[in-house]
Formats: C-alpha cells, sequence, structure tokens
C-alpha cells in the first residue's frame, strides 16, 4: 500500500514539475503546444491509475491463460503445471476463434460500419450473457460495454487460497465452457446454468476478466453493484462475494479496465458492465425495475447489437424490452433473432442488410418473416464471409444495420402497434421463462 500510494504521489508531482517548468521558461510559448498538453495529461493520468491494485490485471491474465507479467501477485499459481496447461488450452482455443471469426468480423466492420466501429460511444449488448469477445470486436473503442442476461454474474474469489485440485478443477470448467463457447458460437441454457454454478470461479465474472486481458486490456478493478430505484449503479463492499439475491433487487458486475496501448490509447478509463436480470413483461412491470429501465434510458444514444437473442422480443412477453431498446439506441445491429422487421418505423430508421436469410433453426421455425426473406431476394445485398449466431456456417448468417434518421434522433420507441397486447395473448409464466426454447445468449 505504501509503495502504492509513493508511486501516485511521485507521478503528481512529476505533473507539478512539467507545469512548472513550462510556466517558468515562458508560458505564452510553450502553454498551447501539443506536447505540452500531453505530458502533463499522461502524468496526472498516471497519478490517477496508480491508485488501482495490480492484482486484478494478474488475476484476469491468469484466468486468461496468459503469461505471467514480471513480479505478479499470483506468482505462486503461475508456476503450477495446472497454470501451464491453462495457458496452453486457452492458446489454441483463442487462436480458433480468432481465424473462425473475429479477424474476419473486424475486418467486415472496420468495412462496412466505419463510423460505428470508431465511435467511443456506450456500446449495448442485450441478452449478451458474458459474450464481451465479439461486441469488443465490432465496436472496440467504446468508452462503456454495458451487456445483460439471466445468468448470474458470479465473482472471482481468493483464487490464491485454492487447493491445488480445486485450481485445476476450476480451470478445467472454465475450459469446458470455452470449448463450448467458441465453437458453436452460443450456449445452451441448461448446460449454461451447470456450468456457471458448479465451481468457485462460478458466473460470468471470471470469463469477462480473461477475455478483457486477451483482447488487450489492463483489468484495474472489479467490484459488485446493484441498480438503485433511481437508475444508478451503487458499488457493494468488496468483502461482499456473493451480490444480494431477490426479485427486488438487479445486481451486475462492473469491470474498470484500459487499454494496453491500441487504438483508443492506453490512458482512458474504460468500463464493462454486466447485468443479471430477467427482462420479461411480468417482471418489467414491477416497481423494482424502474431503476434498470431508468439505467438503460440514460444509455442513448447506445450503438446496439443483437446475436442469438432467442426470438423473444417477437412477442407481446418482452415488448416492454423491445422497445426500450428501441428507445435508447441510435445504431443496432443484429442478426434476425433479435427484432422482427416490423419493429423498425421506416419513419425512423434506415435499413441495410447483409449476408443471407434462410429459414431459422428448427427450435424457432415458427420465428420466420415472408417479409425479411422477401428483402433478402435483392441480388445487390452484400454477402459477408463469416457465420455468426444461431446459423453459424459461413454464407448462412445475415446482418442488418439499422441508423436512426436525423430528424428523428429525439423520438424513441418503434412503431405504435408494437405496444399494444394482441386479443388473446397468453399470460406470461416466470417459471417457463427460464427454460425458454432450451436456447439462450451468452454466445
Amino acid at each position: 500500500m505504501i509503495l502504492k500510494w509513493a508511486r501516485a504521489l511521485a507521478l503528481a508531482a512529476t505533473a507539478a514539475l512539467v507545469t512548472l517548468h513550462y510556466g517558468c521558461t515562458g508560458q505564452n510559448k510553450h502553454e498551447e503546444t501539443q506536447a505540452y498538453k500531453d505530458s502533463v495529461a499522461t502524468a496526472q493520468r498516471e497519478a490517477a491509475f496508480a491508485k488501482y491494485d495490480r492484482y486484478w490485471n494478474d488475476y484476469a491474465r491468469f484466468l486468461g491463460g496468459m503469461e505471467p507479467l514480471a513480479s505478479s501477485k499470483l506468482d505462486s499459481l503461475e508456476k503450477l503445471p495446472e497454470a501451464a496447461a491453462h495457458r496452453k488450452v486457452f492458446d489454441e482455443l483463442w487462436k480458433r476463434k480468432e481465424n473462425n471469426l473475429l479477424k474476419d468480423l473486424r475486418a467486415w466492420c472496420q468495412k462496412e460500419l466505419p463510423t460505428e466501429y470508431a465511435d467511443t460511444r456506450t456500446a449495448f449488448y442485450p441478452f449478451a450473457g458474458g459474450d464481451y469477445i465479439t461486441i469488443d470486436a465490432i465496436y472496440p473503442n467504446a468508452n462503456r460495454y454495458v451487456l445483460f442476461g439471466l445468468e448470474w454474474e458470479g465473482k472471482a474469489p481468493e483464487i490464491k487460497k485454492f487447493s491445488t485440485e480445486k485450481l485445476r478443477s476450476n480451470l478445467a470448467n472454465m475450459q469446458y465452457s470455452m470449448r463450448h463457447l467458441f465453437s458453436i458460437s452460443f450456449y445452451k441454457t441448461l448446460e449454461m446454468g451447470k456450468e456457471l454454478h458448479t465451481q468457485e470461479l462460478s458466473g460470468h465474472t471470471p470469463f469477462l476478466m480473461a477475455y478483457l486481458a486477451r483482447t488487450g486490456h489492463r483489468v484495474l478493478d472489479v467490484n459488485h453493484f446493484k441498480v438503485t430505484p433511481q437508475g444508478k449503479l451503487e458499488k457493494l463492499p468488496k468483502s461482499l462475494h456473493q451480490t444480494p439475491r431477490g426479485d427486488t433487487t438487479v445486481t451486475g458486475i462492473m469491470i474498470d479496465f484500459r487499454n494496453e496501448g491500441g487504438t483508443t490509447g492506453e490512458g482512458e478509463l474504460r468500463q464493462l458492465i454486466y447485468l443479471s436480470v430477467d427482462v420479461n413483461n411480468v417482471y418489467m412491470k414491477q416497481n423494482h425495475m424502474k431503476g434498470f429501465k431508468a439505467y438503460i434510458a440514460s444509455l442513448k444514444p447506445a450503438n446496439t447489437y443483437l446475436k442469438a437473442a432467442s426470438y423473444l422480443m417477437y412477442g407481446y412477453d418482452f415488448s416492454e424490452i423491445r422497445d426500450l431498446i428501441l428507445g435508447s439506441s441510435e445504431t443496432i445491429l443484429q442478426d434476425d433473432s433479435g427484432m422482427p422487421l416490423k419493429s423498425f418505423d421506416k419513419n425512423q430508421w434506415n435499413l441495410k442488410f447483409y449476408g443471407r436469410y434462410i429459414k431459422p433453426i428448427d427450435l424457432f421455425g415458427s420465428k420466420y418473416q415472408p417479409d425479411l426473406f422477401k428483402v433478402y431476394q435483392d441480388t445487390t445485398i452484400k454477402p459477408i464471409s463469416f457465420g455468426i449466431g444461431y446459423q453459424f456456417g459461413k454464407g448462412s448468417s445475415n446482418l442488418m444495420l439499422a441508423r436512426r434518421k436525423p430528424a428523428e434522433v429525439k423520438q424513441a420507441g418503434g412503431p405504435a402497434s408494437a405496444d399494444a397486447k394482441p386479443e388473446g395473448a397468453a399470460k406470461s409464466n416466470p417459471a417457463a421463462d427460464i427454460k425458454r426454447d432450451a436456447i439462450m445468449p451468452p454466445k
């Protein structure tokens, strides 16, 4: 602790000396130079970041199967054969994911979505589960990533206290989960529930930490939070290893991080936020969800991404979250499992289509859209070279980009008919929703 604050004081002193030097040698001459501004900003920024405990970054790198940095706080674990085996497995899995999807997806986004690819605004990924990897490839410069899913956010326990056998079984469980995710691009709900709750490294938190490290970021801090009735994220004590659960609390995990170089620059503080929440209308209409809805509304104008979303927003049961997403988004990139084509009012959205639309997989065969099939008869629609979502075979996937029309930026929501409950619509069954269609994100 003493060394950490000593470093902070030293960096702050450097910033002061830089200011003093330029002030004494001719303020008018030097004050506006870019070099001066950069040097002061860098010193001040480093002083601010010195307060963070490097433990979290060492922990994230360990989980991500990366070589340890010098003087790692997990040095005793890094030397174990279990750690070496984990690094080998993760390297192989990551290489496969990079070659099968990520490199082509990045190249496509840079070409087809150059504005969104470079944008620093919030990137919003509903029904994402823990799939940070995909949204990082699409919006690599976002200053904040907001994901939500039905699954528990989980925790990052004191891994240094694990026995060798406990460490081996936890790392093996992570590897099993990643093999599944990296091979078919989404999790099956029932399997995912077992995988995320059977070990001490539980929920999405360990995976999110690992993915941040693997995508070239330095993890600074990890905090549990609850959503207040006013829509604010209130941090919970670090000693609280399990966040409060129940129908009246929306909880999640907040990870502060910065780039290790790259296009955004190493010094900018960024955030990854995951919320554990059920957004069925039964819950969305309850009083305790006002805070969640206020928080999501505050993300406007976000760049939103939807993939392998179980076609939930095709029906009334998820109409509230559908309208909230529409109202909070400046752009929406989705495959056909997100929202039906009729959700996008032509007076509010410009639409562009990519890839190939074919019948949904058998489990969701009833969600076929004749109107979308008709759109895809246009032979000028550009193909996509990668497979993503439920139709993850190359040449079988589709994507649609919706950009809000400038004249309608302040107008939220979809077509008026989207709010109306159809006559005879059955009431939701919360218990059944957890099983919904046997498939749910993350991807």
